[in-house]
């Protein structure tokens, strides 16, 4: 019983060194983009972005119109005056901006949805319980990604990710 307690322990640690080393093998490029441009225009484009939320939270501005909205709410004291923003950097934001409350609504439903069908996979699966919780995990860092990057915006990220959520959520309500 001690083995088992050891042995997760160690699982654990040796998964957290794991995705550590993998973010500094694969983080050089973000790391030398934040140095060289710096990240304070991003944080600043978001209040900019709520500022025209506030201004359109129930209907949204049309899907696909930040750029066309998003220069009028634009500080240019605090982001600069320099340099095309044709995306939020942040994907639940910039669907807010774009579709109000309604994407706020099929968002709740949707991670409901995903939720509950990986839970279910969690408890009923015995064989491939592991596909349940990749999924999860799936949903969790594409999630964690979408507040800082435009990256489910992007037809090849996005494809992937719902290919994914798919099959794990197949093999989760399965048999």
């Amino acid at each position: 019983e001690e083995f088992v307690a050891w042995r997760r322990y160690a699982t654990i640690v040796a998964g957290l060194l794991v995705v550590v080393g993998l973010v500094a093998l694969f983080a050089g490029r973000s790391v030398y983009r934040m140095q060289e441009q710096g990240s304070e225009g991003r944080w600043c484009s978001y209040a900019s972005t709520i500022a025209a939320i506030k201004d359109n939270w129930i209907f949204g501005a049309g899907f696909g119109a930040f750029q066309d909205v998003f220069p009028v709410y634009r500080d240019s004291d605090c982001a600069g005056i320099f340099g095309v923003w044709d995306r939020a950097h942040n994907f639940f934001l910039e669907g807010w901006l774009g579709l109000g409350l309604p994407f706020l609504a099929a968002l709740a439903i949707g991670y409901v949805v995903l939720i509950a069908a990986f839970i279910r996979g969690v408890k009923v699966r015995h064989k491939f319980r592991f596909i349940p919780v990749m999924g999860f995990a799936a949903l969790i860092l594409a999630s964690l990604h979408s507040v800082v990057d435009f990256s489910l915006q992007i037809p090849g990220v996005g494809v992937y990710f719902a290919a994914i959520m798919a099959a794990t959520v197949a093999v989760s309500l399965g048999r």
